[in-house]
């Protein structure tokens, strides 16, 4: 897939998501288990061993690997009643290397199935697995452009409130370090870290304009991602730097 194919998807997939059908069925889903409103802060910090039923469905696993977020959905209610459990807990389950479904569904690069879970629980972006790693940290590693614009365009934005109230309220009860760019994994890398050691020039520059501080963050080798796109040559984002209000 060219460049330009990849910005048409992400403007379809920006119109997608206010208005998808879908969004509703998960808001139904919700509210059928008292499920309406977000985790705060302290629920979704709390050690994962204190939480109930914290281990992943394998159907819903398997579902999230697969582009069928139709499926997903009909695994998702199934699941959700069968067992009696609220969509917040489900989205909180892990799989032995501590990934959510937002971690696998990103994995997998099935896109629709990201956009859908952002959408409607956007903290999960700043959950990591057994490796400190966010499903951001996995689609930069892998290069997936097109997954990483999606969570990144969802997050920077207010379209969480377009239609189902969920505005970036949950932002202002986060520290720092923990916002979703912001994070580093077990080696410091951020996000922004990983695209540009993993050779990802044009998903780094996507990420370099996103959140302007994390340019200067140094990993365990002392190295920053400036540092790194300058030794790679990336000039398009060495170049990016003056725009940011943290080099002025």
């Amino acid at each position: 897939m060219g460049r330009l194919d990849i910005q048409i998807e992400i403007e379809r997939q920006s119109r997608w998501i206010p208005t998808n059908g879908r969004i509703q069925r998960l808001q139904t889903i919700a509210l059928s288990n008292s499920d309406a409103s977000i985790p705060n802060v302290k629920e979704w910090r709390q050690p994962r061993a204190d939480r109930p039923h914290n281990h992943m469905d394998l159907q819903l696993y398997r579902a999230a690997t697969e582009a069928d977020v139709d499926g997903f959905l009909n695994v998702l209610e199934r699941v959700s009643t069968e067992k009696n459990l609220t969509l917040a807990s489900i989205f909180d389950q892990v799989t032995p290397l501590k990934n959510t479904l937002l971690h696998v569904a990103a994995a997998s690069g099935n896109l629709e199935i990201v956009a859908l879970i952002v959408y409607r629980y956007p903290w999960l972006a700043t959950k990591t697995n057994s490796n400190g790693d966010t499903a951001l940290h996995l689609a930069a590693k892998a290069g997936d452009e097109l997954t990483l614009s999606v969570i990144v365009q969802l997050l920077t934005s207010d379209v969480h409130s377009q239609s189902s109230g969920y505005s970036r309220v949950w932002v202002k009860e986060v520290e720092d370090d923990d916002l979703p760019f912001r994070k580093r994994n077990k080696q410091g890398n951020t996000a922004l870290h990983e695209a540009l050691i993993n050779g990802h020039q044009w998903v780094a520059l996507n990420l370099f304009g996103s959140d302007p501080q994390v340019v200067f963050y140094l990993n365990r080798e002392g190295k920053s991602p400036l540092y790194l796109a300058a030794e790679a040559g990336y000039d398009s984002c060495v170049l990016a730097m003056p725009q940011s209000s943290s080099w002025q």
